[in-house]
């Protein structure tokens, strides 16, 4: 297969200005509206509980269970020991499943902030503060259980919770920043700086990528049973895709395949499999493993 074709790499350069961010923000949004509106305060116990069940039990299964064994068979890494201790138990090269240990974190943080800012009685955008704070900190932080994430993505969070009670005062945000926003990414993007060490630059950058999402995602109308399918098993799809996707380019490494052909082969299957093993969890009596 040709390796790096512009095609793709300009997609991909384009969705990694902003695609981690804009789920952590999801996540905060989710969460405002569960602890704010709906009126769901679950105290601490209650959320690590939760949380862990949620979250840690299906980083722990399909980190040990299914990543380490496949990443060491398939030759992706060389010992199963030290990819055991340090891939998966430290994180520190837990693939996809860093995101899911991150968010774990996160939530627990996060907790921790308001309930301090709500004892004190300090406004709440003291917590996008405090954030922004701990994210222009995050590489200070030792690259060990995702910490050095978690202070990096906590404002993503901050930002998703601040949203979703005062949207129609980010009216006039959103239009503010996204025009420039986008004109700076495509000239990030032109001229390959793909990796933005500037924080105002990267903090732009993934902000005009969530604006884009929310805009594009307001304006739809309508149900889309295909759409519908992939957000009932969205968990599911990102636990389970990865490690199809590393089967598939092992399996299919050396032969001549149009990479363009390949990516939409890779795209639809690993979706699909998700999608039926996710369903195939539920029906089995294992849904814990994957999060619910």
């Amino acid at each position: 297969m040709a390796e790096h074709p512009k095609g793709l790499m300009l997609i991909l350069s384009f969705l990694y200005l902003f695609h981690m961010p804009l789920f952590v923000f999801v996540s905060g949004a989710v969460y405002s509206y569960q602890y704010e509106m709906l009126g769901k305060r679950y105290g601490l116990k209650r959320m690590i509980s939760t949380k862990t069940k949620r979250l840690l039990i299906p980083y722990l299964f399909f980190g040990f269970v299914v990543m380490l064994p496949l990443m060491v068979c398939c030759g992706f890494r060389e010992s199963f020991v030290d990819y055991a201790y340090n891939g998966i138990f430290l994180s520190k090269d837990s693939r996809h499943l860093w995101f899911v240990l991150m968010l774990f974190e996160v939530f627990i943080v996060f907790w921790v902030m308001r309930k301090i800012v709500e004892i004190i009685k300090l406004p709440k955008w003291t917590l996008l503060v405090l954030s922004f704070v701990l994210m222009l900190l995050s590489s200070k932080i030792p690259y060990i259980f995702q910490l050095n994430m978690t202070a990096k993505y906590l404002f993503w969070f901050a930002i998703g919770y601040d949203f979703m009670m005062h949207k129609d005062n980010y009216k006039m945000f959103v239009l503010g920043v996204l025009f420039p926003g986008m004109i700076l990414m495509l000239y990030l993007i032109e001229n390959q700086h793909l990796n933005v060490r500037v924080p105002l630059f990267a903090t732009v950058t993934a902000l005009a990528g969530i604006m884009l999402i929310y805009t594009i995602s307001s304006k739809m109308r309508g149900g889309n049973s295909a759409i519908g399918l992939v957000v009932k098993n969205s968990f599911g799809i990102y636990l389970i895709h990865v490690p199809i996707i590393y089967l598939m380019f092992y399996g299919f490494h050396g032969f001549s395949i149009s990479p363009y052909l390949f990516s939409l082969i890779v795209f639809l299957i690993s979706i699909g499999i998700s999608i039926v093993l996710t369903i195939a969890f539920r029906r089995v009596g294992l849904k814990c493993l994957i999060g619910e």
